[in-house]
């Protein structure tokens, strides 16, 4: 079985969704520490004034690094899911599938819970059964508190936490092929890997660019970016361009 494991981030980039397109199973990982620094609450969409990147987040209480991203609250407060809305509503009228996908956008944003974990995991969830993605997700994070649970008692880490949270995770599932983003080869050790039946490949994204509002292409942005300017057949075809090392 191939597996991907992740963190649960907010509208992500196409190349996760490349990545949880190439697996059997993905898990959407919330027993790891919150970081204001990652994609946990906040994505780039495009400006169409300015043609540069525009940020939209999500308002949390206690933004922490010592809260586990399954702990943390979204703040209960309608005005910033509408003037969010507004903001991309703005941005992308113009966009060529703006009628397909913003009132996609728009369930998802509404979506009302008070944990990020489910809110982020049911925006990746849905954006894949609308993509028709069929890999397996699970963002069940209470059926992996063992692991983490065996992680703490573990004093003596011969092994890095995060490489051995991985090959625990592997194991659970009987996972032989573990597919990563190519920035995890300075991470995981594919010799190490082999010594637990693991084997590891590395995605990579192939150079994807496509016609936005404006004449230059600006990359890097959220998957509401490739979904407005390409619907979700389009963007399903995208999800191809990669290579596998």
């Amino acid at each position: 079985m191939k597996l991907g494991i992740m963190q649960p981030f907010f509208f992500p980039y196409i190349e996760y969704f490349q990545l949880i397109n190439a697996v059997d199973k993905f898990i959407l990982y919330g027993n790891i520490h919150f970081s204001c620094q990652t994609w946990f609450t906040r994505n780039f969409i495009l400006c169409k004034s300015t043609c540069n990147p525009l940020l939209i987040n999500v308002p949390v209480y206690e933004r922490s690094c010592h809260k586990l991203v399954r702990e943390v609250k979204i703040v209960d407060d309608l005005l910033w899911k509408k003037k969010m809305l507004l903001r991309i509503k703005f941005n992308y009228c113009k966009a060529a599938f703006y009628s397909e996908v913003y009132p996609v956008i728009c369930e998802l944003i509404e979506y009302k819970t008070d944990s990020l974990h489910v809110y982020v995991c049911n925006q990746i969830t849905q954006l894949c059964k609308h993509l028709n993605i069929d890999t397996e997700i699970e963002s069940d994070y209470q059926k992996y508190y063992p692991i983490e649970d065996m992680l703490k008692a573990v004093s003596q880490q011969e092994i890095n936490i995060k490489t051995r949270r991985m090959i625990e995770i592997c194991k659970k599932e009987n996972c032989s092929n573990f597919i990563n983003q190519i920035g995890g080869d300075k991470l995981y050790d594919k010799q190490l890997l082999r010594s637990f039946d693991i084997e590891i490949n590395y995605l990579k994204m192939n150079s994807i660019s496509y016609k936005q509002t404006h004449h230059a292409f600006v990359p890097n942005l959220s998957i509401i970016d490739v979904l407005m300017h390409n619907g979700f057949i389009g963007t399903k075809k995208l999800l191809e361009k990669y290579t596998l090392s």
